[in-house]
């Protein structure tokens, strides 16, 4: 076995001369392209003990793409650890390195960071709203999500009869604020989310 060029294992054996030795290769991450030496090709490489045998077998990392989308009318950033993703979004209008390849087997960190709204939370390849940890031993797809910023909506009613005063159909949370004959004032507060200017 090799990682990074360096050998672990039974890498040297001696057997009778004329024996026949089959050596396989298989790639644990990445990809095995070819024996080197005494054999070549992919195939497995069989040698007959006439002599003394070198043989070297190449293994190569396979890159996986990790692609992060960001949804949501707020704004705000995804980065990334190693370096690669640098992802922003403006009210949607995404912008910047969204996508980027890693060798196979890297843990990369993402971190969201919210612009005047709030994040929302991750979903793909990871959930909740903290740091997100993505292993590419495929390629992966993150999305963030971030909220625009919420202002209250504060409704007064005064005089000596009474009323209702409701928001549109199909807005959440909705308002509804009633006004008691007798009553001096009637408030409700409500938050609704809207873009910054």
């Amino acid at each position: 076995m090799s990682t990074a060029g360096t050998l672990s294992g039974s890498c040297v054996a001696a057997y009778p001369q004329g024996t026949m030795v089959t050596l396989t290769a298989d790639a644990t991450i990445g990809a095995f392209t070819g024996w080197s030496g005494a054999c070549s090709g992919t195939a497995s490489c069989t040698l007959a003990l006439t002599q003394v045998r070198n043989v070297g077998a190449t293994f190569v990392v396979a890159n996986r793409l990790l692609t992060t989308e960001v949804t949501g009318a707020g704004s705000g950033s995804v980065t990334s650890t190693p370096a690669g993703i640098a992802c922003a979004s403006t009210h949607g209008a995404v912008a910047g390195s969204c996508a980027a390849e890693y060798a196979e087997g890297t843990v990369v960190t993402l971190e969201a960071v919210a612009s005047g709204g709030s994040f929302a939370g991750w979903s793909g390849a990871c959930s909740g709203v903290g740091t997100c940890l993505v292993a590419l031993s495929e390629a992966r797809t993150v999305t963030a999500r971030f909220d625009p910023p919420s202002f209250a909506v504060t409704v007064s009613a005064s005089g000596g009869g009474s009323g209702a005063i409701t928001s549109q159909a199909g807005l959440s949370p909705a308002l509804a604020c009633l006004s008691t004959a007798g009553a001096s004032t009637a408030r409700a507060a409500q938050r609704i989310s809207r873009e910054r200017s």
